[in-house]
């Protein structure tokens, strides 16, 4: 298991390598502000921005997180609640409050979400990864499923057993890890060096198994 530094650390590289750039490239082709968007989550559930990785968030945070934003592969959050208890039943409950009409943040989540069908389909998602989570199809966003590039990084970050994995192959010293940050600006993909190599001389490490779990 990766310790607190890789967590952290790992936490980052989600955020900047994915999370931020592959949601600012959908709102975008939705014609949607990034920046005025991010200010609405805020405004809903302040809490749903302060833990990336998901694992310190408590079950409805998750939950409200899961439903208020077109997530790019919802697996990784669904793999968070399959560990809480009541965690799966629970959103399935939630979501079909949100498509009656009768969630109490129905509201607020609707004039967030970017996608009015979502919702649906991701009921139907939580019903198929409850019936058999390994045999679960992804259900990823369209510019995931279209853009190479979103769809290497979801491979690393867009299932738990995968993201621990690679925060796991970070450096576990905090000056090395830095170090790292500062040095390595893109995303080191499937032929690129180990992820705690911080002693190579190019600006990103040369090669890393990113299907480790």
């Amino acid at each position: 298991m990766p310790n607190r530094t890789q967590m952290v650390f790992g936490a980052v590289d989600m955020f900047r390598f994915f999370i931020v750039p592959c949601a600012d490239d959908y709102y975008r082709s939705k014609e949607i502000t990034f920046g005025f968007h991010t200010l609405l989550r805020f405004l809903d559930d302040p809490a749903s921005l302060m833990d990336p990785t998901g694992l310190m968030s408590h079950r409805d945070v998750i939950i409200g997180h899961l439903m208020q934003v077109t997530h790019a592969d919802p697996i990784y959050d669904l793999q968070l609640l399959h560990a809480i208890p009541d965690g799966l039943e629970e959103l399935e409950r939630q979501i079909e409050q949100m498509i009656a009409g009768t969630h109490p943040r129905q509201e607020s989540i609707g004039a967030i979400i970017e996608d009015p069908e979502y919702h649906g389909r991701l009921l139907e998602h939580v019903r198929e990864f409850r019936a058999n989570p390994s045999k679960c199809k992804p259900l990823l966003r369209e510019n995931v499923a279209n853009n190479p590039h979103f769809g290497e990084i979801a491979e690393t970050f867009g299932d738990l057993p995968s993201a621990i994995g690679y925060f796991a192959s970070l450096p576990g010293n905090p000056i090395e890890a830095l170090i790292r940050v500062l040095r390595v600006r893109e995303f080191p993909s499937s032929r690129q060096a180990a992820a705690n190599d911080v002693h190579s001389d190019v600006d990103v490490p040369l090669g890393t198994d990113m299907q480790a779990a």
